[in-house]
């Protein structure tokens, strides 16, 4: 076959310089841990999710690992699918006139972590709220 080259063999243990043992890219900060960019729409196409949707979601509990608190996502959740709700009937504000929850204020919000308590798996957290704040951002761009 010409062209081809036989991928060279690596002993246990050893990787290719700039690549992590997993197979990722290597860590900046000499760490055995890479952050991850979840993409939420991975082929630019956002479907909108409804407020039922967001109420009916359930994530993976995980113990003794950093993961997040149950009582803080519920709680902002919530705040979500009341938001979807309004957005779902054409309002822009909520019934007593305050504004509804906005993209930027659902990517810029940070919950109360746990490790040794039960919490909500953060990964999965992370994808369904990048799936949140691209359903807000649908709705403002009308």
């Amino acid at each position: 076959m010409i062209g081809l080259k036989r991928a060279k063999r690596q002993k246990p243990g050893q990787h290719a310089p700039g690549r992590h043992a997993r197979g990722g890219p290597e860590p900046l900060d000499g760490t055995d841990h890479v952050a991850v960019r979840v993409d939420p729409e991975p082929f630019g196409v956002a479907e909108r999710l409804t407020a039922a949707e967001v109420l009916k979601k359930k994530f993976r509990e995980v113990k003794y690992r950093e993961a997040y608190d149950i009582i803080s996502v519920d709680s902002f959740l919530d705040r979500a699918a009341v938001t979807l709700r309004e957005l779902e009937q054409g309002h822009r504000t909520l019934s007593n006139g305050e504004p509804l929850l906005s993209a930027a204020e659902a990517r810029s919000v940070v919950f109360k972590t746990v490790q040794f308590l039960a919490g909500y798996d953060t990964d999965q957290v992370d994808a369904f709220m990048g799936r949140v704040t691209s359903t807000l951002d649908l709705y403002s761009r009308g």
